[in-house]
């Protein structure tokens, strides 16, 4: 029996590999699983975002792809305290616009970019905002932000 990503994209077995791991639907979970690696993309024109819940195993799974990939930002210290929500809201659009540039150039040179986490990163204020832990007012400095870098 076939799922909604069949109807979609067509059956899966049918998927062309993507950035050197095949990615199977399990049909019995309806999970996702890893499947075997393969050499290379046949895949042109893509950014995967890898995305899942801390410790989740993305790092991992990015590293065993074997091939070069966008990763996740590393803390430097230099970090805005969150006292002016414009400076925290420009300097993380400027972290996570970098890491966007970067994919497009990996995507320009190989035809597939990974990326460890989503490179830009709205949905996490958004989550935050959502769940009480920061202002709205800050997620929408981030998102007024985050559209004045892709204009």
């Amino acid at each position: 029996m076939g799922s909604a990503c069949d109807s979609a994209v067509g059956a899966v077995d049918e998927l062309p590999d993507a950035v050197g791991a095949r990615m199977a639907l399990g049909s019995e979970t309806g999970n996702f699983r890893y499947g075997s690696l393969v050499s290379r993309s046949r895949i042109v024109g893509l950014i995967v975002a890898v995305e899942g819940p801390s410790a989740a195993g993305k790092t991992t799974w990015c590293r065993q792809l074997g091939v070069p990939y966008v990763k996740e930002y590393a803390p430097t210290g230099t970090e805005p305290d969150g006292s002016d929500i414009l400076a925290q809201a420009a300097y993380w659009v400027e972290v996570n616009t970098g890491r966007w540039r970067a994919a497009e150039r990996l995507e320009a040179q190989t035809g597939t970019a990974v990326c460890d986490s989503h490179p830009l990163k709205l949905h996490y204020s958004w989550c935050l905002a959502r769940i009480g832990e920061i202002s709205w007012h800050r997620f929408d400095q981030e998102l007024q932000c985050a559209r004045s870098a892709f204009e």
